[in-house]
């Protein structure tokens, strides 16, 4: 700063000094204006949201399926006994269900135990497979119906109100219905004595997975 008042004062001219010291001046402004504006600042808005509509639980399904079935526990085997399909085809089927599983009898004798039964009108029993020790075709609008005769293994601890319990609440999964509890199971199921045995039997209804 010295060097160019001596500069100006030596004789520089008159317009160089005047440039100069415009510029000067023009920086100490621009450093002003810019060192004294506002600091800018956070605004805070509170944004009210729109109402959301509270959504209807949504009421269950009308059970399409019915499911009547029976368990037999008998020496060393569970005998399982089912019959699915809609509401409409197995309605006129419940109570020759009840009469067919009441003809239900094993053989004695030395060996295992092997079911026999009588057929109603309109039922024809067809082979076995890998999986089923017998299939009982039934006569039914759209189509025929099924009843399943199967066996398990029976629960060698002699736990059969833990296993039967499981079993049905296996059937119940299958409808999309929850299961029972231990305490829930004689509410549910009717009782059916069979020989020595007692039969558990079961009707369902839900929607089939």
């Amino acid at each position: 700063m010295l060097r160019f008042l001596f500069h100006c004062s030596l004789g520089s001219p008159r317009r160089g000094c005047r440039a100069l010291g415009a510029g000067l001046i023009g920086l100490s402004c621009l450093v002003y204006v810019g060192g004294c504006g506002k600091e800018p600042q956070i605004e805070q808005y509170v944004v009210q949201r729109e109402p959301q509509p509270v959504a209807e639980p949504s009421s269950p399904r009308e059970p399409t399926d019915r499911m009547l079935g029976a368990i037999i526990p008998l020496d060393e085997n569970y005998w399982f006994f089912k019959l699915t399909g809609s509401k409409a085809a197995t309605a006129p089927l419940v109570e020759k269900f009840g009469t067919f599983m009441q003809s239900v009898k094993f053989s004695a004798g030395p060996g295992p135990s092997a079911p026999s039964w009588t057929l109603p009108d309109g039922w024809a029993q067809k082979p076995g497979n890998d999986f089923r020790f017998a299939t009982i075709e039934i006569a039914a609008e759209p189509k025929p119906l099924e009843l399943a005769v199967s066996k398990l293994p029976r629960d060698p601890a002699g736990k059969d109100d833990a296993a039967l319990l499981a079993n049905v609440n296996r059937w119940r999964d299958q409808l999309g219905l929850k299961p029972l509890g231990p305490t829930e199971l004689a509410a549910h199921t009717k009782s059916l004595p069979i020989g020595a045995t007692q039969a558990i039997l079961t009707d369902f209804e839900g929607i089939c997975s």
